[in-house]
């Protein structure tokens, strides 16, 4: 495989016939044409070649493109336009980890700048990426432009390939009066790379630049490597002050989104090259302590090994025992250091990093081998491209079968959108999360987060003319979809869910939308997928609720899920916009914008697919993505709810709760429910597996629910986010559930044990095992009958004991709690449902159980901030009722919670001196 570069000498078009011979002869991936001289919003169409896609340089869009570039289709190489600046003649391609950037260095650029200032502006963004092309200074003379070329190539590694005249001219002299013709040759054409390859000059007969013909291999990595080398950021030196200075050297001021857009990523990408530039290391091997010490004793030993076989010597044999022993201390020895090198590397992260290893094993990027058509295939471009198939022909599929759902023309308000305040952007940029975590664009978030304070006036600009203009960058269009395991066999593609990895701005001007939708309230009552104050444990609560209070009434009861299939990939962009009707123009504008037209490839390993066109959908990992879809299946509970009817969801998960007199009326209840919730959905472009569809009937009545796949099965047990509901509500297997979580941690527990000071182990803890054990212990501890409780309370004491090293109970569990600064699990339990209850309280939401709440509570004149609660149960199950726990718990608080201002950690301590005796 081949590229080309090559200057063409004043208009592409002219030479088009030489461009296609050139083609066909050498059959390129990549051909590079400088002075291609294409002028805006003109058609080009007759420049295309078959098999190949046409680029154009950024300065275009100031009215003409002197470089463009045929990239094979399917060749992997994709263009990264974050690191073209529209100033400079330049286009950057990248596949994998290999970046090629096609060079026109002009005299003068678009803003007519000199020479060197344009060099300078050059070079600015082309670290650590080959480049090659015409950069019209002469390799062959020495001058200060070439000196400040070669200092950049010598600091980044690069090395110039070219040591031949590339150009030739034949000129007009005049000496003492008489006319002379002399051909003037120079090497203005340059190749710079990581490692020196063959260069082919081939003469051309239409211009006077040389053809410039490299092997694709002379880039990249010599063959036979014994390590795999991977580009990663060195964060080693990072400093977010040097990151300030250096952005604020960087930005300049435009009047354009397209400029101002263009200057901003410019700015934080040469941000990120100066601070945290790349650099080459090799990969980690699969075992740490394989090293070097390691590896040498077990040659040694099994050298003795070899000698004894041949030879039957017995001192070799014993000599080759000793090996072994001491290649077992050793390798005890190394796991040791390593691991205690491991906590403490990267602070808290490295920490934690390392104790989920311990427990889950070592985090590998995705499944060594795929089986796909039968075949086990390990190629990562294989796989990648695979699971792109795999996830846009499951989208293609859903949107023709069993739904007639088509989109709609987009109708936008009139109404405009104030523009955003320095405030909205503050705050957005301060939300940001400080990881080191990038995009496709390169540009890590935590580099956004130090440098907030210089972006906010930048894009606020951009950010207002983006709304104003509805202009959304289509670099912010594309996302890199990493495949994420879902159930079942990993080795399975279908087994997989795509998460999308978005731009890093992209996400601030994300936050600024949300904050301003947000204010609207498009939530409904029945959500508790991403609202403040709403979790999973609120609505499990919900269900409990609606699930005891309807069996104490008598009432027959039943509870069912649906299954929609690539929920948040069906959202259609017009059907959206009913449910934002509102909301502004402007923003219904940018909203549409967001969702039409993007693009995705899919990235596995070193591996990556082409790109592909995603019509419908929201990208799962954006910031919008959830509120949108929760507002896209906005009005299922005005079209289901009834006295008899209730519906609790968290974002695509839906929970219908059915309830009637008798066993006849629910059945037909549910059979009607279930037909209605299908044909609303349908309605709204969703597909429902009808396969998949749960049914629980409590007190495990039968009933008869036909579906399309077969009778729906009455489950005795119905797993609701994470919590397993029985049929009789004796919460058992969830209890076994918890248990079995926690025992399959006690090995690596006794691991760590040893390992770690008291304090890390405690919030080892903390953290993992009480974690397993007490999730929404609100719902199903109280309920417990004493025996399990009393089961609960060995495990919940049986790591505290490892803590304090009481291996043979002789510590009872007073002691224990005073000594590890923890409470008893019936104390514990009474906190988790304080805090549930002010919470809800105070925010009053979610407000079905706010409203349930309020309709227990007594308030009397001398404590009007500590309010009694009425337990209403009629029977044993009524009891499980939130509000109706509550009578107990509430009499033991002793501070005013109520209507109080209080901060979450004055929440928190108070809870404590509540509740926790060691807190006196």
């Amino acid at each position: 495989m081949s590229i080309i570069f090559w200057n063409c000498a004043n208009r592409a078009l002219a030479k088009f016939d030489f461009i296609c011979h050139y083609v066909q002869e050498y059959k390129p991936i990549l051909v590079f044409i400088s002075e291609s001289e294409i002028k805006k919003d003109k058609d080009y169409s007759c420049l295309l070649i078959n098999g190949y896609t046409l680029e154009f340089s950024k300065t275009i869009n100031h009215g003409i493109a002197r470089q463009m570039v045929y990239i094979k289709k399917d060749s992997g190489f994709d263009r990264v336009n974050n690191l073209e600046n529209g100033v400079s003649e330049v286009i950057v391609v990248k596949r994998k980890g290999l970046k090629i950037c096609g060079v026109y260095h002009p005299f003068k650029n678009i803003l007519n700048q000199s020479s060197a200032q344009s060099l300078d502006q050059l070079i600015e963004n082309l670290k650590k990426i080959s480049a090659g092309g015409d950069f019209n200074i002469n390799w062959g003379r020495p001058s200060a432009k070439r000196d400040k070329l070669s200092d950049w190539a010598e600091t980044y590694g690069l090395k110039q390939s070219v040591k031949d005249n590339t150009r030739r001219r034949i000129i007009t002299t005049r000496t003492d009066g008489v006319e002379k013709e002399v051909l003037q040759e120079s090497c203005l054409d340059l190749i710079f790379q990581k490692i020196p390859g063959k260069v082919n000059l081939v003469k051309s007969l239409c211009s006077d630049h040389d053809l410039i013909v490299i092997e694709l291999n002379s880039f990249m990595e010599k063959p036979g490597a014994k390590h795999i080398k991977k580009e990663l950021t060195d964060w080693h030196f990072y400093r977010p002050e040097k990151a300030k200075e250096v952005f604020s050297m960087q930005i300049l001021d435009y009047t354009s989104h397209q400029l101002l857009f263009e200057s901003i990523t410019s700015a934080l990408i040469v941000t990120m090259n100066e601070t945290a530039p790349k650099r080459i290391a090799k990969a980690r091997s699969e075992s740490d302590f394989l090293n070097t010490k390691v590896s040498a004793l077990k040659k040694k030993r099994d050298r003795q090994y070899k000698k004894f076989k041949k030879t039957g010597e017995e001192h070799f044999l014993v000599e080759a025992k000793a090996l072994s022993v001491k290649l077992k201390r050793t390798v005890k020895s190394e796991r040791k250091r390593i691991f205690s090198a491991k906590l403490q590397c990267h602070g808290s992260t490295g920490f934690w990093r390392t104790i989920d290893e311990v427990f889950n094993g070592p985090k590998t990027d995705s499944q060594k081998e795929f089986l796909i058509k039968g075949n086990l295939v390990s190629d990562h471009d294989f796989i990648a491209t695979s699971f792109a198939e795999f996830f846009k022909s499951k989208v293609d599929d859903d949107l023709v079968k069993k739904s007639p759902v088509m989109d709609i023309n987009p109708v936008f308000n009139d109404n405009p959108e104030l523009p955003f305040s320095d405030d909205e952007i503050r705050k957005a940029l301060k939300s940001v999360k400080n990881k080191k975590s990038a995009g496709h664009d390169e540009i890590a978030m935590c580099v956004i987060r130090d440098c907030s304070d210089l972006l906010v006036a930048p894009l606020k600009h951009l950010f207002n003319l983006m709304l104003k203009q509805n202009w959304f960058p289509e670099d912010w269009k594309k996302a890199y979809v990493r495949p994420i395991h879902k159930k079942s066999a990993k080795n399975l593609v279908e087994n997989y869910r795509p998460v999308s990895n978005l731009p890093s701005l992209s996400k601030v001007f994300e936050k600024c939308i949300l904050s301003r939708l947000e204010s609207f309230n498009l939530d409904e009552d029945n959500q508790h997928g991403f609202r403040k104050g709403h979790s999973t444990v609120t609505a499990c609560l919900e269900v409990q609720t609606f699930l005891s209070s309807s069996m104490d009434n008598n009432k027959r009861v039943g509870i069912y899920s649906l299954d929609m299939s690539a929920a948040f990939d069906l959202l259609r962009p017009g059907l959206l916009l009913r449910k934002l009707g509102d909301i502004s123009g402007e923003l219904q504008k940018i909203v549409y914008n967001f969702l039409s037209h993007r693009q995705a490839s899919v990235q596995f390993e070193s591996g990556s697919s082409c790109w592909f066109d995603l019509e419908v959908g929201v990208p799962q990992g954006s910031v919008l993505g959830p509120k949108l879809f929760s507002v896209y299946i906005n009005g299922l509970h005005v079209f289901l709810t009834s006295s008899d009817v209730n519906l609790v969801s968290y974002a695509d998960d839906a929970y219908v709760i059915c309830q009637a007199n008798t066993t006849k009326e629910l059945e037909q209840l549910i059979n009607t429910t279930i037909s209605k919730h299908i044909s609303w959905l349908e309605n709204l472009g969703m597909i429902v597996n009808q396969s998949k569809t749960e049914l629980m009937i409590m007190q495990n009545e039968v009933i008869s629910v036909p579906t399309s796949s077969g009778n729906l099965v009455c489950l005795p047990e119905m797993k609701v986010l994470g919590v397993l509901f029985d049929a009789q509500m004796s919460w058992f297997p969830q209890m076994n559930k918890a248990i079995k979580s926690c025992q399959r941690l006690k090995p690596a527990l006794h691991y760590l044990n040893n390992r770690l000071s008291r304090d890390q182990f405690k919030k080892v803890i903390t953290s993992h095992y009480y974690s397993r054990l007490y999730y929404a212990s609100e719902l199903w501890f109280p309920c417990l009958n004493k025996k399990f409780q009393k089961r609960i309370c060995t495990l919940h004491y049986w790591p505290l004991r490892m803590l304090l090293f009481d291996f043979k109970y002789v510590l009872n569990r007073a002691t224990i709690d005073f000594q590890s600064k923890r409470t008893s699990p019936y104390q514990l339990n009474n906190f988790k449902v304080a805090k549930m209850l002010i919470k809800i309280s105070n925010n009053a939401a979610p407000y079905n159980l706010f409203h349930d709440v309020l309709s227990h509570a007594v308030t009397e004149r001398r404590a009007e901030y500590r309010p009694k609660f009425l337990d209403m149960s009629r029977k044993r199950i009524g009891r499980q009722c939130f509000a109706n726990l509550l009578s107990h718990v509430a009499t033991k608080l002793n501070f005013d919670w109520c209507g109080v201002a209080l901060s979450p950690l004055s929440i928190h301590a108070h809870l404590k001196a509540s509740f926790f005796g060691y807190f006196i």
